[in-house]
C-alpha cells in the first residue's frame, strides 16, 4: 500500500464538524482482495491491538468492526480503524473514522477526525505499515510504535499556557485562528480580535518585554518606585564578578542578565570559589551576568492579570526523597518514571533536569550522584525553583494579603506588562511584604501558567480563563458576524447586495467572492476566492466589522469551512451543476456538501431558505437555527406553513415585496423600484433581492432600511461586475453575465427575450469540468430560444479542466444541432476572445449580444480589439418607455 497524499483540515467539514486528516491511500496488490481471503489478521489485531474489539463501525455495537474483517472488508477500511486505535494508545483518540472510494481504481480516502495533526499522520503511516506486517504475518513491535507516535505529539503538542487559554476560549465559544506554527494565535474575529502569544498578549507594551527580559533595568524601575528589590550588578568578566560578590556581601546570586526559567541560575553563593563557578555557568546563557544579593526565604510566583492578581503558587526547587537503598541519581531517575512528569512541558511537571548547577549544589553540601541518601532524607538539587528544571508548586493564593497583591499589581503596571509572573521571596507569604526582608527577585513577561493550572499541592486556578476574560471583559462582542452564502446559482450577485446594504447602513464590511476579496468596497485580492483561506483572510483583518463570505462548492469539498459558525447561512437555490467532482456524483452529494453551511450556523443565528426551491426540504431538515424563507410567491406551501407556526418569511405579493412574521404582514415596497430585479424582469435577480433582504433581517437590520438601501443599488458593472450587465459597443447592446450552467443560463436568456423579443446572439461555452450530460442539458436550454436566436457562437474556456481542446465545445455543438432549425447559424469559435469579437462584428444593431464568459476580461479585450469603448448602460435606459417592465413582471398573488 501507498499513501499518495495526506491534507488537513482545521475547520467545520463535510466529514466531520472537528479537524480531520484526510489520506489518499493506494491499496496496490490489495486493491481487489477482502479480509475474508486473510482471515489469521482478525487474530492479529485482536492479539496486538486487543482494544480494537470495543470498535463499533456501522454495525453500532462493540465487536461490530471485527464481524466486517470476519466477513470481508478492504485493507483500507483497516488501516483507518489501526489508525484509530494507535492514536488512542497515544493519547490524541479520537472516534469519527470513514474510508470513502476514491477519484481512481485502488485508491482510497482515509479520513481521521483528529486533535493533533503530527500525531495523527504518523498514526496512519504506521498503521499502513502494521496491517501490511498483520497480513504478511511479520514481527511487529506496537510499543515502539507507540512511543514514537507519543513523542511527535509531545514535540507538536500546544504549550502548557497557550492550550489552557484556547480550551478557555473554546468553553466560552470564542474563534481562534492560528497565526504561525508556534504558539502565536488570533482570538476572535475581525475589529473585536486579540492577539497572544502564549501569555504575552496584544496590551502588552514591547518597552515593557524589553525591559522584563533586562533583570537590570527591571529592578532600576521597581527600585525607582519603591518596591523592594535586590541590590546588584552586572559582571562581564570572572574577577569582575567575585569583586562585587565582595563589595555585596557573601551570600549572593549570579545570573544571566537575559535568561529565563531559571537557566543558569545559581542561589545562595557563599565563596570566591563557587562565585567563579556560577560566573562559567551563568556566562554559557548570556553575555552579561547579575551578582546581587541573596534573600533568605521561600520562592513564590504571583500572576497578575489586568488589575487583578489571579494566582499564586509556592516554588519548590527539584528534590529527592531517600529511600536508603538508591542513589541520587537512580532517584532522580524513578522520579521522572512519575506520569506527573514528562519531557518539557507536556505534563504537569517536568523531569528533573541534571546538570553542573546540581553538581554545584550537591558539592556544597558534601554529595554527589552517587550518594545514597538515607530514608525520608530530602535532597534539594537546586535552589531555583523554576517547573521548567523539575520544581514542584504549592498554590497559596488565598492566603495572599492585600498588602501584597497590590504591590504584585504595582510592579507589573510600572514594567508596561497587562500579564506578569512576579518571582517573590519572602520568608512568610501570610503576612506583608514589609515585615518579612521580602523582595521581588525579577518580573517574567510571558509567564508559565502550568504551576497555576496544575499545582503539585492546593487548588487549581482557571488562570486561561482569567486571561480570556481579561482580553474580552464583556466577552459580548468576539467576533464580526458572518452572513455565508451557498447554492448553485446568483451567490455572487447575493453576496454583492448584502455587502452593499451592509455598507450602507454604516458597517465596514470584508467580502469574498468568485471575483476576488473586498474590503469595505475595495478590491485587495482578485480571482476565485470563494474558499476557506480567502475566509481567513477577512476574517483576520482588524477593521472588518461585518464578513460576508460567498462559500462555493469546491471549497467546502475539498477544504471545509474557514470559520467556526455563521450568524446567517443562506442557499439561495440548488440545481445539478459540478456533478462529477470532487466525489459529488449526485444531486444528493451536492446538497449534502452545500449542507455544511447551514449547519454551522450560531445558536442565535439565522438560516435563509429559497421556499421555491423544489430541494428546500433537504436543508431545512439541517437547520439546527431559525429560518427565514423567502419566495416570490405569497401562497407558497413552505412559506404559509411557517408563518402558520409564527415564522419568518419574504415574499411577493400583488408586486409587493412584504415581510412578515407570524399573521403580522409589513409592505416594504414595490418589487419593481428595486433596480437590480430589472423592473422585475430579471427572475433571477428576484430571487437574489429577496435572498439578500431576507439576510441582513436576519442580521439584524430594519427590514424598511434594508429595502430603501437596496433601492441604491442599480446592477451596473460598478456595482455587480460581471453579471447580468449592459454595455453599448457603438450601437449594439452587449448583456454579458458569468452564467455557466444550465440553470444559470435559462435565467439570463429569459431576461435577454424579455430585453430583445427575437434579436437575439449568443456566446455560450461550458466548464470543462462538467459532465458530459451537464454539457448536453446546456445545449438543450439554450436550443429552447431557437424562437428568438439568431446565431450561438459556441466557444471554450481557457483552462480545459482535463478536457481535450475542442472537446467540451463539439459535444455543445452537437446537443445544439440535433433537431434544430436550418435558420439558426451555429459556429464554433474555440478562443473566447475571438468569439465575442465574432459576435459584436456580426450583430446588427437592432440584435441583442449575450455573451457568458469565463473571464470577464476577454471581454473587454475583445472590445479593446475592435477598437471600441465599451460603455456601461443604466438599465433603465435599455426601455425607452418604463411601462414597458410592468407587462412582463411575474405574476403574483
Amino acid at each position: 500500500m501507498e499513501i499518495r497524499s495526506v491534507k488537513k483540515i482545521q475547520g467545520k467539514n463535510i466529514y466531520s464538524h472537528h479537524p480531520v486528516l484526510i489520506a489518499n491511500l493506494h491499496l496496490g496488490e490489495l486493491k481487489d482482495v477482502t479480509s475474508d481471503q486473510f482471515l489469521w489478521i482478525h487474530n492479529r489485531l485482536k492479539e496486538i491491538l486487543p482494544d480494537i474489539r470495543e470498535h463499533r463501525c456501522s454495525r453500532g455495537y462493540p465487536g461490530g468492526f471485527l464481524e466486517r474483517v470476519r466477513e470481508g472488508t478492504l485493507a483500507g477500511h483497516i488501516v483507518e480503524h489501526v489508525t484509530l486505535e494507535l492514536m488512542n494508545l497515544a493519547g490524541i483518540g479520537t472516534y469519527y473514522g470513514t474510508t470513502r472510494r476514491g477519484d481512481e481504481p485502488g485508491v482510497y480516502k482515509v479520513v481521521i477526525e483528529q486533535v493533533n495533526e503530527a500525531g495523527a499522520e504518523l498514526a496512519l503511516r504506521c498503521a499502513v505499515e502494521v496491517v501490511e506486517k498483520m497480513i504478511n504475518g511479520e514481527k511487529i513491535e506496537i510499543e515502539k510504535i507507540i512511543c514514537e507516535i507519543k513523542e511527535e505529539v509531545n514535540e507538536t503538542k500546544l504549550g502548557p499556557s497557550t492550550e489552557a487559554i484556547l480550551n478557555a476560549a473554546k468553553e466560552k465559544n470564542i474563534p481562534y485562528i492560528s497565526l504561525d506554527d508556534a504558539s502565536m494565535y488570533q482570538l476572535g474575529t475581525g475589529i473585536y480580535q486579540k492577539r497572544i502569544q502564549a501569555t504575552v498578549t496584544d496590551k502588552s507594551s514591547v518597552i515593557g518585554v524589553d525591559v522584563a527580559c533586562d533583570k537590570t533595568q527591571t529592578n532600576k524601575v521597581l527600585d525607582d518606585l519603591g518596591i523592594p528589590v535586590p541590590y546588584g550588578k552586572v559582571a562581564r568578566e570572572e574577577d569582575e564578578a567575585v569583586k562585587v560578590c565582595e563589595e555585596i556581601g557573601y551570600p549572593t546570586v549570579i545570573k544571566p542578565r537575559d535568561g529565563n526559567q531559571g537557566k543558569g541560575v545559581t542561589l545562595n553563593i557563599t565563596t570566591e570559589k563557587e562565585a567563579r563557578t556560577a560566573f562559567k555557568v551563568a556566562l554559557g546563557y548570556g553575555d552579561e551576568v547579575i551578582v546581587e544579593q541573596h534573600i533568605e526565604g521561600k520562592h513564590y510566583r504571583l500572576l497578575v492579570v489586568g488589575d487583578k492578581l489571579v494566582a499564586g503558587a509556592q516554588r519548590i526547587p527539584a528534590h529527592v526523597i531517600g529511600d536508603g537503598e538508591h542513589s541520587i541519581r537512580e532517584l532522580v531517575d524513578l522520579e521522572n518514571r512519575n506520569p506527573l512528569r514528562g519531557a518539557g512541558h507536556e505534563k504537569p511537571l517536568s523531569k528533573i533536569q541534571l546538570d553542573p548547577v546540581v553538581n554545584m549544589v550537591l558539592a556544597r553540601n558534601n554529595m554527589t550522584m552517587n550518594y545514597v541518601p538515607k530514608l525520608e532524607e530530602t535532597v534539594y538539587l537546586r535552589e531555583s525553583a523554576n517547573l521548567s528544571t523539575g520544581g514542584t508548586s504549592i498554590d497559596v493564593t488565598d492566603i495572599i494579603p492585600e498588602e501584597t497583591k497590590e504591590t504584585a499589581i504595582r510592579a507589573v503596571k510600572v514594567i508596561g506588562l497587562d500579564i506578569g509572573g512576579v518571582d517573590l521571596v519572602t520568608k512568610d507569604i501570610s503576612k506583608p511584604m514589609e515585615s518579612e526582608n521580602s523582595a521581588i527577585i525579577e518580573i517574567n513577561a510571558a509567564p508559565g501558567i502550568r504551576m497555576h493550572e496544575h499545582p503539585t499541592e492546593g487548588k487549581p486556578r482557571p488562570t486561561g480563563k482569567y486571561i480570556i476574560d481579561h482580553l474580552f471583559p464583556d466577552q459580548k462582542d468576539v467576533r464580526a458576524p458572518i452572513i455565508s452564502v451557498t447554492g448553485t446559482n446568483g451567490k455572487t450577485t447575493t453576496v454583492r447586495a448584502i455587502d452593499y446594504i451592509l455598507r450602507s447602513a454604516g458597517k465596514k464590511v470584508g467580502t469574498t467572492t468568485t471575483e476576488g476579496i473586498y474590503i469595505n468596497g475595495k478590491q485587495i485580492i482578485s480571482g476565485d476566492t470563494t474558499g476557506p483561506k480567502s475566509a481567513k483572510t477577512i476574517l483576520k483583518d482588524p477593521q472588518v466589522e461585518a464578513c460576508v463570505f460567498e462559500t462555493a462548492r469546491g471549497g467546502l469539498a475539498r477544504e471545509g469551512l474557514g470559520y467556526l459558525d455563521a450568524k446567517v447561512a443562506i442557499v439561495t437555490n440548488i440545481d445539478s451543476d459540478h456533478i462529477g467532482q470532487d466525489g459529488i456524483e449526485t444531486i444528493n452529494d451536492l446538497i449534502y456538501v452545500k449542507s455544511l453551511v447551514v449547519e454551522a450556523v450560531e445558536k442565535e443565528g439565522k438560516v435563509i431558505l429559497n421556499a421555491d426551491d423544489k430541494y428546500v426540504k433537504h436543508f431545512l431538515e439541517r437547520a439546527r437555527a431559525e429560518v427565514i424563507f423567502f419566495s416570490k410567491e405569497s401562497n407558497n406551501y413552505y412559506i404559509r406553513k411557517h408563518l402558520s407556526i409564527g415564522g419568518k418569511a419574504l415574499f411577493i405579493k400583488n408586486g409587493d415585496i412584504i415581510f412578515a412574521y407570524g399573521n403580522v404582514e409589513n409592505r416594504l415596497g414595490k418589487l419593481e423600484e428595486l433596480p437590480l430585479t430589472l423592473g422585475g424582469i430579471a427572475e433571477h435577480n428576484v430571487e437574489n433581492a429577496l435572498a439578500s433582504l431576507a439576510s441582513v433581517i436576519g442580521f439584524g437590520l430594519k427590514s424598511q432600511d434594508a429595502y430603501e438601501y437596496l433601492q441604491e443599488l442599480s446592477p451596473s458593472y460598478d456595482n455587480t461586475p460581471g453579471r447580468c450587465n449592459i454595455f453599448r459597443c457603438e450601437n449594439k447592446l452587449i448583456l454579458v453575465d458569468y452564467g455557466h450552467n444550465p440553470a444559470g443560463i435559462e435565467k439570463v436568456m429569459n431576461l435577454a427575450k424579455n430585453i430583445s423579443k427575437d434579436r437575439l446572439v449568443s456566446v455560450v461555452g461550458v466548464p470543462g469540468d462538467r459532465n458530459n450530460d451537464l454539457i448536453k442539458e446546456t445545449g438543450e436550454v439554450v436550443k429552447g430560444y431557437r424562437d428568438c436566436l439568431k446565431k450561438v457562437i459556441v466557444k471554450e474556456d481557457e483552462d480545459l479542466r482535463g478536457r481535450k481542446a475542442g472537446e467540451v465545445a463539439d459535444l455543445l455543438v452537437t446537443s445544439l444541432e440535433t433537431e434544430m432549425s436550418e435558420e439558426l447559424l451555429i459556429e464554433k469559435k474555440l478562443c473566447e476572445t475571438e468569439a465575442i469579437k465574432k459576435a459584436v462584428q456580426e450583430a446588427s444593431e437592432q440584435e441583442l449580444v449575450v455573451v457568458f464568459y469565463e473571464k470577464l476580461d476577454s471581454f473587454f479585450e475583445a472590445a479593446k480589439e475592435l477598437g471600441i469603448e465599451p460603455t456601461p448602460v443604466p438599465i433603465d435606459q435599455v426601455y425607452s418607455n418604463k411601462e414597458e417592465y410592468k407587462k412582463v413582471l411575474p405574476s403574483s398573488s
